[in-house]
C-alpha cells in the first residue's frame, strides 16, 4: 500500500529485511506509536531536484519475535528515537494537476485507479508510467537514524561534477545514493542465499566474481536485523573515460547460520563499512538518462528483463551490463 511513496532503494531495504526475517521466522510488531514532533531539518537543491529532510521524533513499543528461534526474541518498551526521512521532488517540470500521491489512489500520469499490488517495479498497469516518480510528487528516498544524520553532501556544489552531468537532468546526488543502496541490499540478499543471477543485472564480471567468492568462503548465512545506516557519495573520478562514483556505506547487522538450531556467527550487532563504485561512460553522460527501474528494465529500450541470466535484453539485444547505457557496479570492498 505504501509502494507508490517509496524510491526503489528504500523499497529494496525493506524487502531485503523482510526476506531475512522470513528465513528466521521472525516478525517485528510495533505498538503504542506516538509521534512527538515533526519538523523540517534541511531543504536543499540537488540538480533539478529539491531534497527535504524531515525530522520525526517518536516513541513506541518494539518487539522482535521468532517462532523457531526464540533466542532472537527481544522487546523494547517506550523506545524513543528521532529519524530523518529524506524526500525528493523534481522542480523543473510543471506538475500535472492530477499528480497527488498522498491524497489520491490514482495514477499521477493518466488518472487510472492504482491497485495496491505495486512491487519491485512501481508501474501503473494502465499507462506503464513509474508511479514513484519524483516528477509527480515527493518521494521517500532515505531514512536515517539520529546518530548517523548529517545535512547535505559536500559534492552537491562541486562544479566539476556539475559540468560532467550537466546534460542529464535525472542526475542528483540523492538519486545516486538511492541507486547505491538498492545495489547494496541486492548484494546482501545474494550473500544470504538468494539467486546469484541478481548480480548479472548490475555488476561487471570482475566484481560479481569477487562477491560470489566471498559468498562461497563465508557459506550461506542470514543477516539478523540488517540496517543500512549510511550511504554517502564521497568521491568521484573520470578514470578510463568513465565517471566513477565512489560511495561509502555503513550497515549494522549480526550474522547467523540457521538450521535445526541457530548459530551466532557474530557475538553481537556491529557496524560494518563498505565501499562501492558505480561507473558510466563519459560519452553516455552527454544524453539524458532514461526513466527506468534500475536493474529491472533495459536501459536501452526500457523493456522489463525476463527472469533469466541472459547477458542481453530479450527485446532489443542490448547488453544488460553496459557502462555506455547505465550505471554499473565496477568496485566493491567490504
Amino acid at each position: 500500500k505504501v509502494r507508490k511513496w517509496m524510491s526503489d532503494g528504500v523499497y529494496q531495504r525493506f524487502t531485503a529485511q523482510f526476506a531475512m526475517m522470513k528465513q528466521l521466522t521472525q516478525r517485528n510488531t510495533l505498538s503504542n506509536i506516538r509521534i512527538q514532533d515533526i519538523s523540517v531539518a534541511d531543504v536543499r537543491q540537488d540538480g533539478v531536484y529539491q531534497s527535504a529532510d524531515i525530522a520525526i521524533t517518536f516513541s513506541m513499543d518494539d518487539r522482535f519475535v521468532s517462532d523457531r528461534y526464540p533466542a532472537l526474541n527481544e522487546t523494547y518498551t517506550g523506545d524513543t528515537d528521532t529519524e530523518y526521512w529524506t524526500y525528493i521532488k523534481r522542480t523543473d517540470l510543471a506538475t500535472p494537476p492530477q499528480a497527488d500521491l498522498y491524497n489520491s489512489n490514482n495514477c499521477p500520469n493518466c488518472g487510472a485507479s492504482l491497485e495496491n499490488q505495486l512491487g519491485e517495479v512501481s508501474r501503473c498497469t494502465s499507462c506503464q508510467t513509474l508511479v514513484n516518480n519524483a516528477s509527480y510528487d515527493w518521494v521517500l528516498n532515505e531514512i536515517t537514524q539520529d546518530e548517523d544524520y548529517e545535512k547535505g553532501n559536500s559534492l552537491l556544489n562541486d562544479q566539476g561534477l556539475k559540468e560532467l552531468v550537466q546534460h542529464d537532468p535525472l542526475f542528483a546526488v540523492q538519486r545516486m545514493e538511492d541507486i547505491a543502496s538498492n545495489v547494496f541490499m541486492q548484494i546482501m540478499e545474494v550473500l544470504s542465499g538468494d539467486d546469484n543471477k541478481k548480480l548479472s543485472r548490475f555488476a561487471n564480471e570482475t566484481v560479481a566474481t569477487k562477491i560470489l567468492q566471498q559468498k562461497q568462503q563465508d557459506g550461506v548465512l542470514v543477516f539478523d536485523r540488517l540496517y543500512l545506516n549510511e550511504v554517502t557519495l564521497s568521491q568521484y573520478n573520470t578514470n578510463e573515460q568513465r565517471l566513477n562514483l565512489i560511495f561509502d556505506l555503513m550497515a549494522t547487522y549480526k550474522r547467523v547460520a540457521i538450521g535445526d538450531k541457530l548459530r551466532n556467527i557474530d557475538g553481537d550487532f556491529a557496524e560494518h563499512r563498505y565501499r562501492m563504485t558505480l561507473s558510466k561512460d563519459l560519452k553516455a553522460l552527454q544524453a539524458a538518462e532514461k526513466e527506468i527501474a534500475f536493474s529491472y528494465e533495459c536501459a536501452n529500450c526500457g523493456a522489463p528483463y525476463d527472469d533469466t541470466t541472459n547477458a542481453t535484453c530479450s527485446y532489443c539485444d542490448a547488453p544488460v551490463v553496459d557502462t555506455g547505457k547505465d550505471w554499473v557496479l565496477t568496485g566493491w570492498e567490504g
